[in-house]
């Protein structure tokens, strides 16, 4: 990620379970099949949607073929959050340091 300019180095994965009824999520999205599988049920969103995507933390490869994969996946996330924010009407505001692909 911080080939493209974000620094997520203080950042650690987080269950959404602590979050559910504190605070309001208009729009939930799910993008592995872990997530969509273990937490169905959304209270208080109004949209749900579901784009699944290869887990790359899966992927058996060498090193070099991981953090491709890893890249693969986070531009395909990254696409597909440009394409729906275009739906949407919003113009997101482009990072340092990345290309966006739409």
């Amino acid at each position: 990620m911080q080939e493209i300019g974000l620094d997520i180095s203080g950042q650690k994965s987080k269950s959404v379970m602590g979050y559910l009824g504190r605070v309001h999520m208009g729009t939930v999205i799910t993008v592995c099949g872990n997530a969509e599988e273990r937490y169905p049920i959304f209270p208080f969103s109004t949209e749900r949607l579901y784009w699944p995507f290869e887990d790359p933390a899966a992927f058996v490869g060498t090193d070099a073929d991981t953090l491709t994969k890893f890249r693969e996946v986070r531009d395909l996330i990254s696409a597909r959050l440009h394409l729906w924010l275009n739906e949407q009407g919003i113009r997101p505001h482009p990072l340092p340091g990345w290309q966006s692909a739409s």
